[in-house]
């Protein structure tokens, strides 16, 4: 006898069946298009008593005097969910989605399965507690990484690649319909709280965050990060307005714009308890005093401070050594010059 599928099993026993019944209020209750598991789902819900009219299309709908609620088992779809909300869905009073998730804590190395989620790990897949939510996530783990105590969730069609040499400890990760890239050799510190909700995130090599690091790439925003950057305790990002501010005179969302972005260069240090946020562009060689607020464009080789951060000093350079000396400056500038041209 045929079986449900497995997370339309988990589902079955983890719903919430006496909240479902409030959301749903007396509605008419559809499953939407034709499933495979229509009839498990159908059983199910009826055994505890909701009624269940059949299933039904977003074409169907439209054609309706009075929406149904809807029962949706359907990874992350943002073309389907974009046509509900035009019809007035917007959460769990109007739809339940049942995603399909599965925890993951040790693999040999390569990892897939029917929903097209996949690792691909060149090292050991230790320290970390990995869900997948929904269908096509895709975990790519470079050579010589190492994490201890990394929570990761990545939900319908998120995209995570930690180049070789990448490091972290007790941290979270939250990515969602994204593409994050990490280059390798970096290191990100306790307690770091990393989110990519349909965003682009792009980090460059050798960089190193110490503890309570915050990032956070919003819907239809870009953060990118150059190579050799380095953040104290308790820096954060924020790559756009992530809720909405509206201006009842123009009568326009603020927080919908084109090109909403941070721009960090290459070599840039940022102090401690410094914020960045969007439309926000560091030039490289550049230094962040303690407790900035940044938002703006700057040069290259600048110290900025304060808030909202300004220019404070020009033609400066920084390194992570203490008490180095300007000789020793110049000849480590002219090792990375040669090294650059043999690269080249």
């Amino acid at each position: 006898m045929k079986k449900p599928s497995f997370y339309i099993s988990n589902w079955m026993s983890g719903v919430d069946i006496c909240k479902l019944k409030r959301n749903i209020d007396g509605k008419q209750v559809y499953v939407l298009d034709d499933d495979k598991d229509y009839q498990f789902i159908k059983d199910f819900l009826n055994e505890n008593g909701i009624d269940i009219c059949g299933f039904t299309t977003i074409e169907d709908i439209e054609k309706m005097n009075e929406k149904p609620y809807l029962i949706i088992r359907s990874a992350y779809d943002k073309d389907m969910l974009h046509k509900l909300r035009g019809l007035g869905y917007y959460g769990e009073k109007q739809m339940h989605i049942i995603w399909r998730s599965v925890i993951i804590t040790d693999i040999p190395g390569y990892y897939c399965d029917e929903c097209g989620n996949e690792i691909i790990c060149e090292d050991r897949f230790e320290g970390i507690e990995l869900e997948f939510q929904g269908y096509n996530n895709k975990l790519y783990i470079g050579k010589d990484f190492y994490a201890d105590g990394l929570k990761l969730r990545m939900k319908g069609g998120a995209t995570l690649e930690f180049g070789p040499g990448m490091g972290m400890h007790n941290g979270r990760m939250f990515l969602k319909n994204s593409v994050s890239k990490f280059a390798g050799n970096g290191w990100l510190g306790s307690d770091f709280f990393i989110s990519n909700f349909d965003g682009t995130l792009t980090v460059g090599d050798d960089i190193t965050c110490l503890n309570g690091f915050y990032m956070c790439c919003v819907e239809n925003t870009e953060l990118s990060i150059g190579d050799g950057c380095m953040f104290a305790k308790n820096v954060k990002i924020l790559s756009g307005g992530a809720h909405s501010l509206f201006d009842l005179t123009e009568k326009v969302n603020l927080h919908i714009a084109e090109d909403v972005h941070v721009r960090i260069a290459d070599h840039v240090w940022v102090g401690m308890e410094s914020a960045v946020i969007y439309n926000s562009d560091i030039g490289e060689h550049s230094m962040v005093g303690a407790m900035s607020l940044v938002k703006g464009t700057y040069p290259d080789h600048v110290v900025i401070a304060g808030n909202r951060a300004k220019v404070i000093r020009e033609n400066i350079d920084w390194d992570y050594r203490d008490y180095m000396t300007y000789p020793e400056y110049e000849e480590m500038m002219r090792e990375r010059e040669e090294a650059k041209k043999r690269r080249s």
